[in-house]
């Protein structure tokens, strides 16, 4: 990065922007921030502040002049800085195009050095993609899966023309109950719909 050129140390302030997409079908839950900053720094999402690290607390406004109010790791940026941001620090978050703005800010007018380096992840709800299980014991068949919101379909055949029909009900939970007192005459598949 450039040093002035009067005092031959770096400035005060450097600012560093980037451009990131999130997936249209993304419901981030939070934004993970993993760092390495020497020694402070004001994080923005969109034009909006979300955090700062060594900085004067809000609402003490920051300008190119500010200097950090500490560092870390004893001044060097050797350990990683970790945030999450999550709620209404989010409401800004939109699908596609986003930025990423931060500012890093110097501890002192006559630093020797600055270091900024950032990985950002999301954190989303996981929906576990369930598994349909069938357990035989003599002539009782059981037929079970996890997971909710699901409808168990049967068919007789399986090939590219399948008409897969709801089990008669229709069975929307786990689990399901074959006697065996009934015989069935052929092969009977499943599957769940959601």
């Amino acid at each position: 990065m450039p040093t002035n050129s009067a005092t031959k140390a770096p400035f005060l302030t450097y600012y560093f922007r980037t451009h990131f997409s999130l997936p249209a079908n993304a419901q981030p839950i939070s934004l993970i921030f993993s760092n390495y900053i020497d020694d402070g720094a004001v994080f923005y999402l969109n034009g909006t502040e979300i955090y700062r690290e060594n900085m004067a607390a809000p609402p003490t406004l920051i300008s190119n002049l500010s200097i950090a109010t500490a560092s870390n790791c004893g001044g060097d940026a050797t350990c990683t800085v970790v945030f999450a941001v999550s709620g209404n620090l989010l409401t800004n978050l939109v699908p596609g195009d986003n930025v990423l703005a931060v500012e890093v800010h110097n501890a002192s007018a006559k630093g020797s050095d600055v270091t900024f380096g950032s990985a950002l992840s999301y954190s989303h709800p996981f929906t576990p993609v369930p598994e349909l299980q069938v357990l035989r014991s003599g002539n009782a068949v059981t037929i079970y899966w996890n997971g909710a919101g699901f409808t168990l379909q049967q068919a007789d055949e399986l090939n590219s023309t399948t008409d897969w029909l709801d089990v008669p009900g229709p069975v929307t939970s786990s689990p399901y109950f074959l006697d065996g007192t009934t015989p069935i005459s052929r092969s009977r598949f499943y599957r769940l719909r959601q």
